[in-house]
């Protein structure tokens, strides 16, 4: 049976991504990087056989740009809030793994081993994403408000989520640390991993890093931001 995998992302515009990069980024820049990350992700999961993918959109309105533009299953978002979305997702499309749209290292494997741990009896696995949040998130079943009162995209969200969890009885698992990029220092983070990942589908992601750095290089003082 095909692992459903979701991936959670914004539509790519200047903006109104990964702002946090800007500056020293252009605004431009920053959603050019976030594109190319999920690029490079929808192409390497879309390839791997027996992954079910579907892509989660946000804006609504930007779900039939989104089919002309990637040969996925693509969904809106459904919600008020990113915890709201989150439950509606995992609602509806529990026993599933969904990941963010930022994470430049993860693949196959990732979403393999959260469904095995599923598989095996867990009810929720999560991988952190080493900035306080999550990066991955799998549920067996549909937990409904399990994401209720969980502050998003704070240092917190991670410990509130696992607190969640346990007020619902949930029997959770964690994987390995997914990092993110959040910020410039984030960006300078990612190069040894990524030169490292020889194996790994991502030439775009590759080519903007390289390209971005070019233009601001990484310091002492981004060094100092993590």
């Amino acid at each position: 049976m095909a692992r459903r995998c979701l991936v959670f992302a914004k539509e790519p515009v200047p903006g109104a991504v990964k702002t946090r990069l800007c500056p020293p980024l252009s605004p431009e820049q920053a959603a050019r990087f976030h594109a190319a990350v999920l690029d490079d992700l929808l192409e390497r999961l879309g390839a791997a056989p027996g992954i079910d993918l579907r892509l989660l959109l946000w804006p609504p309105e930007a779900v039939e740009r989104g089919r002309r533009r990637w040969r996925v299953d693509v969904q809106a978002q459904r919600g008020a809030d990113l915890a709201e979305r989150l439950d509606a997702a995992l609602g509806e499309h529990a026993p599933a793994v969904l990941v963010g749209s930022d994470l430049p290292l993860l693949d196959a494997e990732h979403v393999f081993e959260g469904h095995a741990r599923l598989a095996r009896g867990a009810d929720l696995v999560l991988a952190p994403d080493g900035g306080g949040g999550f990066g991955l998130v799998g549920l067996a079943r549909p937990c409904p408000g399990l994401f209720a009162s969980v502050p998003m995209s704070a240092p917190n969200t991670f410990e509130a989520t696992l607190g969640r969890a346990r007020a619902h009885a949930l029997r959770f698992e964690l994987l390995p640390a997914l990092p993110d990029v959040d910020t410039h220092a984030d960006l300078c983070a990612l190069v040894e991993p990524l030169a490292r990942a020889t194996d790994l589908h991502a030439p775009r992601t590759r080519a903007l890093v390289r390209d971005v750095l070019a233009q601001h290089p990484c310091t002492d003082a981004a060094a100092r931001e993590r």
